[in-house]
């Protein structure tokens, strides 16, 4: 009889570049950044069990959807520090 247990792993890997056609790769999407200024990401990703594409990229997109949501409220943290410290300055001089 089989025990009651299960297993998995998953590995999420960004720009790291463990082959040479990885390696190049790499180097292109650095150049391509330079470039045009945009942000570009090589994801890995290996799971024990296997999920299927569409479930990797159903996960990448909600965590860069989380990471959108994210930014924009340390953006709008930031803008409201902006302005208590623009209307309070008292209370910012020591910094």
């Amino acid at each position: 009889m089989a025990p009651d247990t299960w297993t998995w792993r998953s590995t999420f890997r960004v720009n790291a570049p463990r082959t040479q056609r990885q390696r190049l790769a790499h180097w292109l999407r650095r150049l391509a950044a330079r470039i045009d200024g945009l942000h570009s990401l090589g994801i890995e990703v290996y799971s024990e069990p296997e999920l299927t594409l569409a479930q990797q990229r159903q996960c990448i997109l909600r965590g860069l959807a989380l990471t959108n949501r994210l930014l924009d409220i340390s953006a709008r943290d930031e803008a409201v520090e902006a302005l208590f410290q623009a209307r309070n300055q008292a209370l910012f001089n020591d910094r």
